[in-house]
């Protein structure tokens, strides 16, 4: 992520977000798909998730985001 500008950090960390919604959407789960996307655009996902990945820069990004998109939105 390090090596990433700031448009390619938040174009990867939207993508991931978006994926992780749309399959919440395809498991029947449409709950959990509009708050994960709600959470990212218009709450303070972005934040948190810039925030987690520059306290726990020694962890692999999507552990990590894993954990905060189930803590905000449940599993």
């Amino acid at each position: 992520m390090d090596r990433m500008s700031s448009d390619q950090r938040i174009g990867y960390l939207a993508g991931t977000v978006e994926m992780a919604a749309f399959l919440s959407g395809l498991a029947g789960n449409a709950d959990r798909a509009d708050c994960l996307t709600s959470w990212f655009y218009e709450q303070d996902g972005t934040e948190t998730i810039v925030a987690a990945l520059s306290q726990y820069r020694d962890r692999q990004a999507l552990p990590v985001l894993h954990l905060l998109m189930n803590r905000a939105c449940g599993e």
